[in-house]
């Protein structure tokens, strides 16, 4: 694991413990601006010590201006830093906003006011491709969850996910790293 994944275990921590509080105050979208905010800053500061890795390395430092431009950085820490998050956070929006059309054609149907940001929070935070391992989990879960439901209370009922988008998503984070020994999972890596 590494900084980024750390920062993301840690605002999942924190939307756990005071998520509650913030959404009734401030609403679902503060949460999911928040964590973003955060991770940019956690991923600046990773390019940053990057930088001065190279910088202090004898043969990266060529890479590094004035030998080399600085575009070749760029790439690199864009490619290896910063992608995964904005592939993710691509991902998480999109769902997003589908959530919110079916939530508002249908009233609250098929989730309650913020939970489309838990969801988008839960896909954006593991990265890429923590999103599809969080995916693939969260419908497993959710597919157990209601047949357990349905075999033990005999009837079929609205099942919500409030509380679970969040610690599935510390779920695929700490999984994650495990599961990139694979070559099937690894292939999917950037």
């Amino acid at each position: 694991m590494w900084l980024a994944d750390y920062a993301a275990l840690a605002i999942i921590i924190a939307a756990l413990i005071w998520g509650n509080v913030l959404r009734r105050q401030l609403g679902g979208r503060f949460l999911l601006s928040g964590a973003i905010l955060i991770m940019a800053l956690v991923l600046g500061y990773t390019t940053y010590l990057q930088f001065v890795t190279w910088q202090e390395n004898e043969i990266s430092r060529f890479l590094l201006p004035p030998h080399n431009p600085i575009n070749y950085f760029i790439f690199y820490t864009f490619t290896r830093i910063w992608l995964q998050y904005l592939i993710s956070l691509i991902v998480g929006l999109v769902v997003l906003t589908i959530a919110q059309y079916f939530n508002r054609k249908h009233p609250e149907r098929f989730f309650y006011k913020d939970e489309p940001y838990l969801l988008a929070l839960g896909l954006f935070l593991p990265g890429h491709p923590g999103w599809i391992l969080y995916l693939v989990l969260a419908l497993t879960v959710h597919l157990l969850v209601a047949i357990g439901y349905t075999l033990v209370a005999k009837q079929t009922q609205r099942l919500s996910f409030y509380h679970f988008w969040l610690p599935l998503a510390a779920i695929a984070i700490i999984l994650d790293p495990w599961l990139s020994q694979f070559e099937f999972y690894s292939n999917l890596i950037l």
